[in-house]
C-alpha cells in the first residue's frame, strides 16, 4: 500500500459499493432518469456511512478507508456527469470554456495558498481539499474535452485516426498503466540537486522512458493469457 498501490483496494471498495447501489436501485420501478440517479446516490451514501463506521471502529487507515471515503464522491460525481452529460452540454453550450478557465484559476489559487499535505489537517482544510479537487477535475475535463473536439475537426484523417487510437488505447489500458508505470518512473537520478534546465531535461527523459517501458511491459504481459488475466482481468 505504501508504494502507491493503495488505489487498487480503494477502487475495489468503491466499485463494490457502487455495484450494490446500482443493483438495489433497480427496485425502484420508475422510468425517470433522475429517480434512478437519486436512488444510486442514496445507496452509495448509505454504503459510505457503513464504511465510515468500520473506519471509526477499526481505524481509518484499515484497508485505506480514509482515502476511499475521500475519492468516493468524485467517482459518484463522474457517474452522475456521465448520466446527464448530454443534457448538461446542451444547457451549458458556449459557457464550457469559461467554466474551464474559472475552474483552473480557482484550483491554482487554492493550491498555491494552502498546504494540504501537512499532518495537522483541520476540517476547513479537508473541505478546501475537496473543493480544490473538484475544480481541478472540472478544469481537466473541460480542457481535454475541448482538445478532443478540436482534434476531431482536423482535416488530416490519418492524424485524426492516430490521435483517437492513442486516446482509446490509454482508456482501455488505464489499469495496466497504473500498475506498471511505477517500475520505470525514476530511471534517471542524480546524486546532487540539478539546476532548472537539468531538472526539466531529466523529467522529460524519465517521462519518455516511463511511457515506452510501460507500453513494452503491457505488450509483453498480454502475450501470456494467464498473467494478463491475473493482473488486468482481461
Amino acid at each position: 500500500m505504501d508504494s502507491g498501490y493503495w488505489f487498487l483496494i480503494s477502487l475495489w471498495t468503491i466499485v463494490t459499493i457502487f455495484g450494490f447501489a446500482i443493483y438495489l436501485s433497480t427496485c425502484f420501478q420508475s422510468k425517470s432518469l433522475y429517480v434512478h440517479i437519486s436512488a444510486v446516490v442514496l445507496f452509495c451514501i448509505l454504503g459510505m456511512t457503513g464504511l465510515a463506521a468500520i473506519g471509526y471502529a477499526a481505524g481509518f487507515s484499515f484497508l485505506c478507508i480514509k482515502l476511499t471515503l475521500f475519492y468516493f464522491p468524485f467517482f459518484l460525481a463522474g457517474y452522475i456527469f456521465g448520466q446527464i452529460q448530454g443534457k448538461l452540454t446542451t444547457h451549458i453550450g458556449n459557457w464550457a470554456n469559461w467554466i474551464g478557465i474559472a475552474s483552473l484559476v480557482i484550483w491554482l489559487t487554492i493550491m498555491i495558498r494552502f498546504n494540504f499535505y501537512k499532518n495537522d489537517m483541520t476540517l476547513g482544510l479537508v473541505v478546501l481539499r475537496y473543493v480544490s479537487s473538484l475544480f481541478g477535475s472540472l478544469a481537466v475535463i473541460v480542457i481535454v474535452n475541448q482538445y478532443v473536439k478540436r482534434s476531431i475537426g482536423i482535416s488530416d484523417l490519418k492524424m485524426k485516426g492516430a490521435l483517437l487510437k492513442i486516446l482509446n488505447w490509454i482508456g482501455v489500458h488505464s489499469l495496466a498503466v497504473y500498475i506498471l508505470h511505477g517500475f520505470s518512473l525514476n530511471m534517471i537520478r542524480l546524486s546532487v540537486l540539478p539546476d532548472y534546465y537539468e531538472g526539466i531535461t531529466i523529467i522529460a527523459l524519465n517521462y519518455t522512458i516511463c511511457i515506452l517501458a510501460t507500453v513494452f511491459l503491457i505488450k509483453v504481459i498480454q502475450l501470456n493469457p494467464v498473467l494478463n488475466k491475473i493482473l488486468f482481468w482481461k
